[in-house]
């Protein structure tokens, strides 16, 4: 509603816990050029972590992470191709092998989030949650496991295995005081949160897209087909030619992930930002110190001014786009942000594992595609929203069956 009243203006959505000013579009690019330092993007995130009780609070005035997955992004078909070898050990193991119909469940991960109750009342609370202490356990068992890896580096010794893993990127870009067991445990598991469960709630969404719209099984299974016609198996792709050649031909499939995000985003107003002191934007708009600002990211990415019939699933509707505008490069992929298109953020602050997240996406769906049958086991919402997140509903059942090959 404040979308279409104020779409040229900032408006307020008035929470119980705080206001939220909700900038337009055309601010975007200012918000790009503005140091972190003044409009704070880890604040928001430790705020909803309830940081005071989770150990996040570190995270607040330290940007370790993003410099970290620049050595992701950098070897980027090295890593998705040590993944193909995980995809291929993990897939029997958590996916039924029946050739007959078999129903599964999202397992439901029962929590009480703290910062839905007044703050005044979390302490008395926190002390209570079983599942802050089994928190609290775990990430003492976290700490153990990195401490003999920390060891390992500190006195130059490290394995392999070691050189391979965000715990070691982060123990090379880290500060001498941030170099302890139990804060690289925090910062592995917060990673994992950040990066694990997006990643795998959009798969979950793509395939709920999917056994709505059955008919895009057949069109994504053809271009599946064909360009391992043309390169082989995904196993027997090496990593220059996974990365840049098979996974970069199921543009299909990278549309229909496109558009799954555009209308299944886990953000309902993305990015926002934290202003540590006044600040006045280039039209004269002023946000106070201490405001919480966001943009408007599902409305823009519902708008008939960027995505024409924007209430129909097109899963094709980027590779459309690709097709009409031959040489537009990286524009239309699912990766790519721009103004129309939030999905991963936008500007120096998008989500640095964006294209490891895609190439992921690609190559689960490629697998499941090829061995698997998938149809809703029954009709229900999948999709459930709580303040600025949506959720992927937890009681929605599928129905999976091997292919069998002949």
């Amino acid at each position: 509603m404040g979308y279409e009243r104020s779409r040229e203006k900032p408006f307020v959505i008035r929470r119980w816990d705080r206001d939220v000013t909700i900038l337009p579009q055309k601010h975007l690019n200012d918000m790009r050029s503005i140091p972190n330092t003044k409009l704070n993007a880890q604040i928001i995130a430790a705020i909803n972590q309830a940081h005071e009780y989770t150990g996040l609070t570190f995270i607040i005035n330290n940007n370790l992470l993003f410099r970290s997955l620049n050595k992701l992004t950098a070897d980027l078909p090295k890593y998705i191709d040590s993944s193909m070898g995980v995809l291929d050990w993990a897939m029997p193991l958590e996916f039924p092998q029946s050739i007959e119909w078999t129903e599964v469940t999202i397992e439901r991960a029962t929590r009480l989030l703290l910062k839905k109750l007044p703050s005044w009342f979390r302490p008395l609370v926190a002390r209570m949650l079983p599942r802050l202490q089994k928190l609290r356990e775990s990430q003492v068992v976290s700490a153990e496991l990195v401490a003999p890896i920390l060891e390992r580096w500190k006195s130059g010794i490290s394995t392999p295995e070691d050189k391979d893993t965000l715990l070691y990127w982060m123990l090379e870009h880290a500060q001498e005081h941030e170099r302890t067991a139990v804060e690289m445990s925090y910062r592995v598991n917060f990673a994992i949160l950040a990066s694990v469960h997006a990643t795998s709630m959009t798969l979950t969404s793509i395939i709920f897209n999917l056994c709505a719209h059955p008919e895009y099984f057949d069109i994504l299974r053809d271009e599946i087909a064909q360009t391992k016609k043309e390169l082989g198996s995904m196993g027997e792709a090496g990593p220059e030619t996974l990365q840049k050649q098979f996974l970069a031909k199921l543009e299909k499939m990278d549309s229909f992930i496109a558009e799954t995000l555009r209308l299944h985003q886990p953000l309902l107003y993305s990015p926002t930002r934290f202003a540590m002191e006044d600040i006045t934007l280039k039209d004269g708009t002023h946000i106070p110190k201490g405001t919480w600002v966001g943009f408007p990211s599902t409305n823009i990415m519902a708008d008939p001014a960027f995505y024409p019939n924007p209430e129909v699933f097109d899963g094709l509707r980027n590779y459309k786009k690709r097709q009409e505008s031959p040489g537009v490069g990286n524009k239309y992929l699912a990766a790519q942000p721009s103004t129309s298109d939030l999905s991963f953020g936008y500007g120096n602050r998008a989500c640095p594992g964006r294209f490891f997240a895609v190439s992921a996406l690609k190559m689960v769906l490629t697998k499941i595609l090829s061995e698997y049958d998938i149809k809703y086991a029954d009709t229900r919402n999948p999709y459930n929203d709580k303040e600025e997140f949506s959720f992927v509903s937890m009681d929605t059942k599928l129905m999976l069956k091997k292919k069998e090959f002949i």
